[in-house]
């Protein structure tokens, strides 16, 4: 818990932005609107060949909080890009992370209601917070209050390891991470499906993940997303449509997360080499052992199924997780 004498914090906020034209100054303008408004922004633009750059010189001339980073890198990416902004918070002494997405409009109360989570918490050990997510059109037009639902997530408080390996429930744009997570997670790795994903994945296995379920962010769905929300009817309908044409020799998502997965083994056994994490992670590298020995033997796909069951690795949505052990 918190101590009297602990200081407030001061949220460190990164945004990468590509092609971000349209979206990224309202953006902006929604981080200036926050009720908590001590905060510092490190935004990166990543290979844009719009007016994205101007845009973010201007915000920042007007704007001393915010911090354009130039480095002269290029396009990476969004995971390798996002991963460059956590690296320096975390050289520049950040207690707490935010990331933000260049198209999404955060509602006045979010940082406000994560730092008064935060304030309650160690940012030394390895903390991830998240909220609920409200999606809405091009325009701010509700479509959604809520992502969790409409998508058929939900927050798992225990046991979120199992779900993670196979399905991701941590949306990017609501994350607030800890210093103690950053030093437990990065660099992210290439191999990793997505920087979300991933800050997840070591929050699971080394340390916790809270979840405010009001949503805070309006999460902007348009034409240029790079990844938008998909209503669990269409998952479904994908999944079917996959199985439907046989097309099980190239399970591609599915083989996507267990290179992950894999990636994630050898993260910890790195930590665990330098003798850092404390016995989650040896519990963690154990079961992450197991799980991936199914997929490196010939385990016959009985056995794998009948052992995924017992260890609760699943996706949330019965008809998802049927679909995946089918596969």
């Amino acid at each position: 818990m918190a101590s009297s004498t602990r200081s407030p914090v001061i949220p460190t906020l990164v945004l990468s932005s590509y092609q971000g034209a349209a979206f990224v100054v309202e953006q902006l303008a929604s981080l200036r609107e926050q009720t908590h408004q001590t905060w510092r922004l490190l935004v990166r633009d990543d290979g844009s060949q719009d007016d994205t750059p101007a845009l973010l010189r201007q915000e920042a001339q007007r704007d001393e909080r915010i911090v354009v980073v130039e480095d002269g890198l290029g396009r990476l990416g969004p995971a390798r890009s996002y991963s460059r902004l956590l690296e320096r918070a975390l050289d520049e002494g950040a207690d707490w992370v935010a990331l933000c997405d260049q198209d999404d409009w955060w509602l006045p109360q979010k940082l406000e209601r994560l730092v008064e989570r935060a304030e309650e918490l160690d940012s030394e050990a390895p903390w991830l917070l998240h909220s609920d997510l409200s999606v809405v059109g091009p325009d701010l037009e509700l479509r959604h209050r809520s992502l969790f639902a409409s998508m058929g997530l939900r927050h798992e408080a225990e046991h979120a390891l199992q779900v993670l390996l196979v399905q991701n429930f941590v949306t990017g744009c609501s994350a607030f991470v800890s210093r103690g997570l950053l030093e437990a997670a990065l660099p992210v790795p290439a191999s990793c499906v997505m920087h979300d994903w991933w800050l997840a994945l070591c929050a699971a296995a080394e340390g916790r993940i809270a979840f405010e379920s009001e949503p805070l962010v309006l999460y902007r769905q348009h034409a240029g997303n790079a990844l938008g929300a998909r209503s669990l009817v269409d998952s479904v309908k994908a999944s079917a449509g996959r199985a439907i044409s046989r097309r099980r020799s190239s399970p591609q998502e599915f083989l996507a997360t267990l290179r992950q997965a894999a990636a994630l083994e050898r993260h910890l056994m790195s930590r665990s080499e330098r003798g850092q994490g404390g016995s989650r992670l040896a519990e963690s590298l154990a079961f992450l052992a197991g799980y991936l020995d199914l997929f490196r033997t010939d385990s016959g796909r009985l056995r794998r199924v009948v052992s995924l069951q017992r260890w609760g690795v699943k996706r949330q949505s019965l008809l998802l997780d049927a679909s995946l052990k089918l596969r």
